[in-house]
């Protein structure tokens, strides 16, 4: 399919989506009725009911199809459909200030258009609105990790788990960004919690040799052989000393320094 094609598609199911008009349908005179189906006199005409106040997910599915849709058309077509999915998102927040997808999802727009700033604003917004929503401390997390702004990352990724202190996700996030910025001690406290000391120390280790950190890895990788000496993955690392780990570049690329 075309790209033109994908762009029309996208904004004619945005556009659907974000219809708030009603339509009555009316039956042609004489149309027999279903068993037990009756009909009330209506006050006002068909098709000239108020319209509707959408919902704020269906603002937020019809945004992600528009920016979608931006993502494959090129010049002032994609600047228009980025502005439409932006206008969307916060068509989202205006009816549900507390919409975390809609907040994530115009600051992650913000940034993918290097507007850092405005996409700060967006995460502290959402969080004044919620202060508890755990998914936009993990996200505002992420987003200075990718900056590779650690500290804040950490504050940001450590009151996501505090929040919801059972998602493993956001619990992974948290320990390979301790390592990253180079907390090898707190990296490996966390991911022991998690996993147990073998699983915590390859986990180190594996960060310290996309780091460059061939002292670190060597320590850790031996350390988790000395925990669980069937933990292939370790005797790798000691045996193939400076061999990235491709699971770090491509799980991870938050932390390390892929572009």
């Amino acid at each position: 399919m075309q790209r033109s094609n994908v762009v029309v598609i996208a904004f004619l199911t945005a556009a659907t989506l974000l219809g708030c008009k009603t339509e009555e349908k009316v039956l042609p005179p004489g149309t027999p009725l279903p068993e037990g189906v009756t009909i009330e006199k209506a006050d006002k005409q068909a098709g000239s009911g108020p319209k509707r106040t959408p919902k704020a997910m269906t603002c937020v599915s019809a945004a992600q199809v528009l920016e979608d849709g931006g993502d494959l058309a090129e010049g002032v077509k994609r600047q228009q459909l980025y502005d439409q999915a932006m206008a969307g998102y916060k068509q989202a927040l205006e009816i549900d200030p507390k919409c975390s997808p809609a907040t994530v999802r115009l600051a992650r727009l913000h940034e993918k258009l290097g507007q850092m700033p405005m996409a700060v604003a967006v995460f502290e917004q959402g969080l004044k609105n919620n202060p508890q929503d755990a998914v936009i401390w993990s996200e505002l997390g992420m987003f200075h990790g990718r900056r590779k702004n650690f500290d804040e990352a950490i504050r940001c990724l450590r009151q996501a788990v505090t929040v919801d202190p059972q998602n493993q996700t956001f619990n992974n996030n948290l320990g390979w960004c301790l390592a990253r910025a180079g907390r090898f001690d707190e990296s490996f406290e966390h991911f022991a919690r998690m996993f147990g000391p073998a699983r915590a120390h390859y986990n180190v280790a594996r960060m310290a040799r996309h780091m460059g950190r061939e002292d670190v890895c060597s320590y850790h990788a031996a350390q988790a052989l000395r925990h669980d000496p069937t933990l292939a993955e370790a005797r790798h690392l000691l045996e193939r000393p400076g061999q990235e780990d491709t699971f770090v570049r491509q799980a991870n690329v938050e932390f390390t320094d892929e572009p």
